[in-house]
């Protein structure tokens, strides 16, 4: 993560109508991969993969894999990213909304070159892993790219040395998520986040930390276009993302590539390509989703949306287009007007906390325990109202075990002692917990949400009082509710769930989440049209 490789192209030998003196930079992170480098113009023929660190004479490059947690998008991936900013090749996609002074940039950086492949026939690379770095140089010379330089530094604090022309800035960063980043890395984000007046969050990833690493660099006129997992569209710490994008990078566009379609080989997440001019200050940007990244699929489908409507989370404008206009016009609120949302106990250890019933009682620990669900597939075939008696059981002692009766307080010390033996008190979330068995007290929640499936979430009442693991949401309502109000509420969420489907966080495979904050924020008929 640390050293980034910078290929820097001193000359351009035919090809694309680059300039004389066209430079290309690129930069990565201990990257897989795979991809192609072009050679006048052309390119050239697939790079395979492979683990012998020799084979790059036959144009293998070496995969050292992802010690560092980071993925890496297949060519077509980052060939279309390079093409939506002029860089060569048939420059359809959104090179209008970028404008033509892109094709004569006198420098181009990329964040992610990882082996230096795919680059265009005037290009230079950044990477971490010195092995890459000379894999980056050695492909570039089978290919005839004379005009290469390879270094070795960081992305992030390292020195460049910017032509006075414009620059751009291209790439694919590592995909590092935040707890596999040090310390001071993030508080080098902190630090920059600070003098750029952005909020920061330590959840962030490290693609946040490389557009914030662009932004130091970039002056008025510079171009940039990076694909990335496209959850910062939607999530907290995507909040600096995304005004540093509309505020002060100049956003031109966006591609969001459909969750069905996988991209990257090691990371189940979506993508999106972000282009931007630096000092940009259209009135509009272009939202697109595709199905694939390349040239042709963009343009024709990329919608010109306000500037101004680029507030709070975006992945709705790319996925539906927009919040369901009609539900406002109506009067619709937000589930958070009328209920909190809050995530399910996670244990530390199921295959200790939770059990059949039947071993609850054989163990005398009946008294000691709750109905619990642990499926999603629970709540989605519920029908809208939970049966606790079909549930499993989770074990619920109390903090102070002399407060059970004596049959039950031996019982729990014995099993408690058994779960020693197994190290369960070891246990990440156990012996961070004060005593290490105690759950907590949450109220069991009057309806129970799930919060990740690949359809939208379902609502069922919980008449039975049943205890949600960490799979489910409680919807809590703010002002108390009749058991017939809350069959209503249940009901007019499930009536609606269809309008929620796009407005979480979408992953690979069309998985969708929602997190408690981001379910509160689903708009919901009025209670005054929930027929109670």
């Amino acid at each position: 993560m640390k050293n980034a490789t910078t290929l820097n192209l001193k000359t351009s030998r035919g090809g694309p109508p680059y300039p004389p003196r066209t430079r290309h930079t690129c930069s990565s992170s201990r990257r897989k991969a795979t991809g192609i480098l072009y050679r006048d113009g052309r390119p050239a023929p697939p790079i395979e993969r492979t683990r012998d660190p020799f084979d790059f004479a036959q144009g293998k490059p070496y995969d050292r894999g992802s010690n560092t947690g980071a993925g890496r998008a297949p060519a077509r991936g980052v060939v279309a990213a390079d093409s939506r900013l002029g860089a060569g090749g048939d420059s359809t996609g959104h090179r209008a909304a970028v404008s033509k002074e892109t094709s004569w940039s006198s420098a181009h950086w990329e964040a992610g070159c990882s082996c230096g492949n795919p680059l265009p026939a005037t290009t230079g690379g950044r990477g971490s892993d010195p092995v890459a770095t000379l894999i980056a140089r050695a492909n570039a010379k089978r290919f005839g790219l004379d005009n290469v330089e390879v270094r070795c530094m960081d992305y992030l604090s390292g020195s460049l040395q910017l032509d006075e022309g414009t620059t751009a800035f291209i790439g694919n960063p590592p995909y590092v998520r935040h707890h596999r980043l040090p310390s001071h890395v993030k508080a080098w984000g902190a630090g920059v986040a600070k003098r750029l007046n952005l909020p920061f969050s330590k959840l962030a990833g490290l693609h946040v930390y490389f557009f914030l690493a662009t932004a130091l660099r970039a002056k008025p006129g510079d171009l940039g276009c990076f694909i990335t997992s496209a959850e910062w569209l939607d999530v907290g710490y995507g909040r600096a993302l995304r005004k540093l994008l509309r505020d002060r990078l100049g956003l031109v566009s966006i591609s969001l590539l459909h969750e069905s379609s996988d991209v990257f080989d090691d990371a189940m997440t979506t993508a999106a390509v972000t282009c931007f001019r630096v000092g940009s200050n259209d009135l509009h940007v272009l939202l697109s989703r595709v199905s694939e990244f390349t040239a042709a699929d963009g343009a024709d489908k990329a919608r010109a949306v306000p500037r101004s409507r680029l507030g709070g989370r975006w992945g709705h404008l790319l996925r539906n287009g927009q919040r369901p206009e009609d539900a406002t016009r109506q009067g619709w609120v937000r589930l958070g007007d009328v209920a909190s949302v809050h995530r399910g106990v996670a244990t530390g250890a199921n295959d200790f906390f939770v059990m059949d019933a039947a071993r609850a009682e054989r163990l005398g620990l009946a008294a000691c325990t709750k109905p619990v669900v642990t499926s999603a597939k629970q709540i989605l075939s519920a029908g809208g109202c939970l049966d606790g008696s079909a549930c499993r059981v989770l074990l619920t002692l109390p903090r102070d075990l002399s407060l059970l009766p004596d049959p039950a307080r031996e019982a729990a010390l014995r099993y408690l002692a058994e779960g020693e033996e197994r190290g369960i008190h070891e246990r990440y979330l156990c012996r961070h917990r004060r005593p290490w068995w105690w759950l907590g007290e949450a109220t069991p929640p009057p309806i129970i949400a799930s919060y990740m499936a690949r359809c939208a979430p379902a609502f069922a009442c919980n008449p039975d009082g049943v205890r949600i693991l960490n799979i489910a949401h409680g919807v809590y309502p703010s002002k108390r509710m009749s058991a017939a109000e809350v069959r209503a509420l249940a009901r007019a969420l499930n009536k609606a769930a269809h309008t929620f489907v796009g407005n979480g966080r979408l992953y690979q495979g069309g998985l969708e989440k929602f997190e408690p904050r981001e379910m509160e924020d689903l708009l919901i008929p009025p209670p005054a049209d929930w027929n109670i």
